[in-house]
């Protein structure tokens, strides 16, 4: 999901936008895909191949007057990165 959901969904809705001559995709990435953290399996690859997809997708589609561009937000204390906050020794 993290990274076919939304090259699915953003091929599936490019040609409208090209249609009409504008449009505007944004893709959430992550912090991890930029520097992995140990524990987190396949998230942080998929980041990194989501922020890359983002660029090839602005590279592509940017003079078709499609913007394309991602969100890459920090930790927050929920799901997965609970015992990461639990952990005493998290932020030295």
């Amino acid at each position: 999901m993290n990274l076919l959901g939304s090259c699915f969904c953003a091929r599936e809705i490019a040609p409208a936008m090209m249609e009409r001559g504008s449009g505007h995709i944004i893709n959430f990435t992550s912090i991890n895909g930029i520097h992995p953290a140990p524990g987190v399996g396949l998230y942080g690859p998929t980041k990194a191949a989501m922020a890359n997809m983002t660029q090839a997708m602005a590279i592509e589609w940017g003079p078709k007057g499609i913007r394309v561009n991602a969100i890459a937000p920090g930790m927050i204390d929920a799901g997965m990165s609970k015992p990461i906050f639990e952990n005493p020794k998290y932020g030295r």
